[in-house]
């Protein structure tokens, strides 16, 4: 269950969450998922009138009176919400209703400026990250026994890199099997991307060959 911002209802992650504004994963699938088996239960028949809201989202009808229908109520949605706020400017205002005034962009570098001077804070926010991209077993911990193993340098081209920072760049990134989820060592920006990128072992060294053809054997 989660709660929406403004709001002490609750609901499930779904449809039922993202018609109340939630555009996370689940809810957005939960939403296609919905929409795409109406149309599929609807297909072939003929809309109830022309230039109605079912027609053209339920219906899928595209004839010039629905799409004019369609274009006029959207800007009169717009028309109705020039001027609203969200319900608090600050972090909130930022980071869910997207809201680019001054108040919410400093404090969403105020917000990264205390993540950023706090160790925990820094860690959580490592780890949340890592999980994200399938490293599981992997602790903040680790990282820093890693970073100390290879002397602040990334494995593959031996350039310094940095356990924090503004610039991603200049920060460690954590290089891992996509298909285990083992972690392999700690790479600059650069060289975690072209691993990335490569896909194999094999690409590269394709690649490797071709730099040399083309760059007089070196």
């Amino acid at each position: 269950m989660a709660v929406f911002p403004g709001t002490e209802k609750t609901f499930k992650h779904g449809s039922t969450g993202y018609n109340k504004g939630c555009r996370c994963d689940v809810c957005k699938r939960a939403k296609n998922f919905i929409a795409k088996r109406r149309r599929e239960r609807l297909k072939g028949s003929e809309p109830p009138e022309h230039g109605i809201s079912q027609s053209y989202s339920v219906y899928g009808c595209r004839c010039d009176v629905c799409v004019d229908a369609r274009s006029k109520r959207r800007k009169d949605y717009v028309k109705d919400l020039a001027g609203t706020e969200p319900p608090e400017h600050g972090l909130t205002g930022y980071s869910v209703y997207k809201c680019r005034c001054d108040i919410c962009v400093q404090a969403r570098r105020d917000s990264d400026k205390r993540r950023l001077s706090c160790p925990k804070a820094y860690a959580k926010e490592k780890e949340r990250c890592w999980r994200k991209y399938g490293i599981l077993n992997f602790t903040y911990d680790d990282y820093l026994k890693m970073y100390e193993v290879q002397s602040g340098e990334c494995a593959i081209c031996s350039c310094d890199i940095a356990l924090r920072g503004k610039k991603r760049s200049k920060v460690a990134q954590v290089d891992h099997d996509h298909d285990t989820g083992e972690v392999r060592a700690l790479l600059c920006h650069n060289c975690n991307k072209m691993i990335g990128c490569a896909g194999d072992s094999g690409t590269l060294v394709k690649g490797a060959e071709y730099l040399k053809k083309h760059n007089g054997g070196t």
